[in-house]
């Protein structure tokens, strides 16, 4: 970008579709109970980019930091970290979906999506009839297991990746299109 008065900085930001619903578990029942922190492992259907991660919260208000891992609990490599908030009432079943900067996903890949609060507490709904199976869960002191019927309500997105970054400030590099699917893939840029 060249024009603009002098100083004039240009952030741009880009959307890419088809976004998929890769990973959810939505049969759920009873609430955890107010606690400050808690995550969700999964298993990634689709190689691309993780751009939203969602959760059912009610009965909180919170906020603190979500943050992606690799693997399976909390113990991996930190792939995303950013603040979030959540405000539900007491009589409220809320689904909240949250942005993220591209987290680059492998199908077949565990990955945990974890919830820790700075102030307020968290509750979510959690599986009491039929479980997630591609991770374990963890709430407040109680570690969970995939079969055991102790998964959160969850969703996470994927979109393809193709090569393009998911934002940035001045000119937009040059990249190599990507697309590994037999579909078209649309990338859209806002400056």
């Amino acid at each position: 970008f060249s024009t603009g008065a002098p100083g004039t900085v240009y952030n741009w930001s880009t959307v890419m579709s088809p976004e998929i619903l890769d990973q959810s578990n939505t049969n759920v029942n009873a609430g955890s109970g107010a606690y400050t922190n808690m995550w969700q492992s999964f298993t990634a259907g689709i190689t691309g980019v993780l751009t939203h991660v969602s959760a059912d919260f009610h009965n909180c208000v919170g906020s603190g930091t979500l943050s992606i891992y690799s693997g399976e609990g909390t113990s991996g490599t930190v792939l995303y970290s950013g603040p979030f908030s959540v405000s539900v009432c007491a009589s409220c079943d809320t689904w909240i979906t949250f942005p993220i900067a591209w987290v680059p996903v492998t199908a077949g890949s565990k990955y945990t999506m974890s919830f820790v609060c700075s102030s307020g507490t968290v509750w979510t709904a959690v599986s009491t009839t039929s479980t997630y199976g591609g991770g374990i869960a963890y709430y407040g002191n109680v570690p969970g297991n995939g079969y055991s019927n102790t998964d959160i309500a969850f969703g996470t997105y994927v979109s393809p990746y193709i090569g393009l970054a998911s934002s940035g400030t001045g000119d937009i590099p040059s990249f190599t299109a990507v697309n590994n699917g037999t579909s078209p893939v649309t990338a859209t840029t806002t400056v």
